[in-house]
């Protein structure tokens, strides 16, 4: 196992790793108490659910996806038409609502929020997963 920074979390050491080896990643780092973090549509999370039944029986995901509101004026006028992460695969998003402890983040609240490089050190103090995420934040 190797950790990213101060992160007690599974990586993958070698790349490209087999096939459905993020199945097991994804596992083991629930397993040890991770909160999964959904930027993208919900295939994987189902995955995990439909070939490990329970899996994500009380796992808290939290999940970019949704659209209930306008984004306001100053962002394009969009619709829910335009929900990719849950228009991508829909069974998945209610395969995946039924199972987790679901927080959305709707998509016209997500883009207005705004992460700087003064925020990061503040983030790192927040735990492994705030170290986590200054780090990867650092990168991109």
């Amino acid at each position: 196992m190797r950790t990213v920074r101060s992160t007690p979390f599974r990586t993958f050491d070698d790349l490209p790793a087999r096939p459905g080896a993020f199945l097991d990643l994804l596992l083991d780092n629930i397993t040890q108490g991770a909160t999964v973090l959904a930027i993208g549509g919900f295939t994987n999370l189902a995955m995990l659910k439909l070939i490990r039944p329970g899996s994500l029986a009380g796992v808290h995901v939290v999940a970019m996806n949704g659209w209930f509101d306008s984004a306001g004026t100053a962002m394009p006028p969009w619709g829910h038409e335009y929900d990719f992460n849950t228009q991508v695969d829909v069974r998945a998003a209610e395969i995946v609502a039924a199972s987790a402890s679901l927080t959305l983040v709707p998509l016209p609240v997500a883009m207005h929020a705004t992460l700087k490089g003064r925020d990061l050190g503040r983030l790192r103090t927040t735990g492994p997963l705030g170290d986590l995420l200054a780090g990867q934040s650092e990168l991109h």
